[in-house]
């Protein structure tokens, strides 16, 4: 049987042998603590994380000193305005007409593009973002510096998780 003091309370018990503060290690070391239930919560996992299609654009000329904005958005083809939507867009950019390695610009450099004749800055667009969360929107600003003239192509994939049933669209503007 076990031995309680004049509060009703183990005399083994923290409270009772007049403990005060303890850190966790500590704690850790001087209680076993157990539980005969586990307490969970359940997640869908199966084909939690998707990828979209792939969704390309290009840019017909830009010359040196001139900059091009381009915008990806990621948007369900089914609205259901309880869902938020979180996406991360995998995104190349091409010098050129074609996805072809040696001329990519963004995110590494081919072996023909020489790395300091583009400038780049890229970030997700809170504000134009639909207001039920279900649009995901980024932009990249691409400056050419030194290229001369020359056509770019955008492509992008986006990686979201898929609260919601139905698929995404991604596009580029």
């Amino acid at each position: 049987m076990q031995t309680l003091d004049k509060y009703q309370r183990p005399t083994d018990s923290p409270i009772s042998r007049n403990v005060g503060r303890m850190a966790g290690v500590e704690f850790d070391r001087s209680f076993n603590v157990q539980t005969r239930r586990i307490k969970t919560s359940t997640l869908a996992v199966q084909n939690f994380i998707q990828e979209s299609d792939t969704d390309t654009a290009s840019v017909a000329a830009i010359t040196t000193g001139q900059s091009v904005l381009a915008t990806f958005t990621l948007s369900p083809d089914n609205r259901n305005s309880n869902a938020k939507n979180f996406g991360i867009p995998q995104i190349s950019v091409y010098q050129g007409t074609a996805t072809t390695s040696a001329f990519q610009i963004y995110p590494r450099s081919g072996g023909s593009i020489t790395p300091s004749s583009y400038i780049f800055d890229f970030g997700f667009d809170w504000a134009s973002a639909s207001s039920d969360g279900s649009d995901v929107v980024a932009m990249l600003a691409l400056e050419n510096v030194s290229a001369g003239t020359v056509a770019l192509l955008f492509k992008v994939k986006w990686k979201y998780i898929a609260s919601r049933d139905g698929s995404f669209t991604p596009a580029v503007s």
